[in-house]
Order: C-alpha cells, then sequence, then structure tokens
C-alpha cells in the first residue's frame, strides 16, 4: 500500500492527524487555543497511585467536547448473551451528577461558605 504510514510500536508515543497542522506543536499537549478550533481532552490509562514517570495518557483534539455527546438511547440486552443481567437493573452511561447539598439550613449557592464548612459526609462503612 503506496501512501499509507503505519504506527508502529507498544507503549511508544505516537501521533496522527486528519488535517495537516491540526496537532500543537512539539511540547505543548494543551495550548490555549487550539487549531481549527478544537478541543484538547486528556484520558489517563494508569492509577492516580502511579509514578509520573510511568503514567499512561491519551491527548485527544476533538471536534465537540465529550461533555456535550449525550442523548445515548435504551439498549435491549439479550439474555442468552448475558444472564447475569438483572432485569430490574438500570445503569446509564449518561454523566450522573448531584445538585449541591444544602449547609445547615442555608442555600447551597450562598457566597459566605467556605470549603471547610461545605464538606459533608455523603457515605461510611463500619
Amino acid at each position: 500500500m503506496v501512501g499509507y504510514s503505519y504506527l508502529k510500536g507498544f507503549k511508544s508515543h505516537l501521533e496522527s492527524e486528519a488535517l495537516q497542522g491540526a496537532l500543537p506543536k512539539k511540547g505543548r499537549n494543551n495550548p490555549q487555543k487550539c487549531s481549527f478550533g478544537l478541543y484538547a481532552e486528556q484520558i489517563s490509562g494508569s492509577a492516580f497511585t502511579e509514578p509520573r514517570a510511568s503514567n499512561l495518557k491519551t491527548w485527544l483534539y476533538r471536534i465537540k467536547p465529550s461533555v456535550v455527546i449525550g442523548g445515548l438511547g435504551e439498549f435491549v440486552e439479550n439474555s442468552k448473551r448475558a444472564p447475569y443481567v438483572q432485569q430490574a437493573e438500570i445503569v446509564t452511561p449518561e454523566r450522573l451528577r448531584w445538585n449541591p447539598l444544602d449547609v445547615e439550613g442555608q442555600p447551597a449557592n450562598d457566597k459566605q461558605i467556605d470549603f471547610v464548612a461545605g464538606v459533608r459526609t455523603v457515605a461510611a462503612h463500619g
């Protein structure tokens, strides 16, 4: 196949671009303004306890940020393929958010509350 170049290697530093000049210059992973109006996102493939030098990460430059992608539909699972799935379970791939909690009867958007006063126990064990 003439005209194609393939990315080789495992655990290597690879890069490819659909449009010439879409990637930032060397040494700039997260520029303030990306080329072609793209959005920079980083995906980490390592645990947060890993040493910084051994972290695996990927930089993506996307047309739309992943947070605006939504509207995923329901998928009916085949019981023969996944017998462990119970019908009563509803799992959504959408992002789930909690509304701010009230702090001792004050509204959550009150500007007089500092971080320490706003810390709340959500769950405990033992």
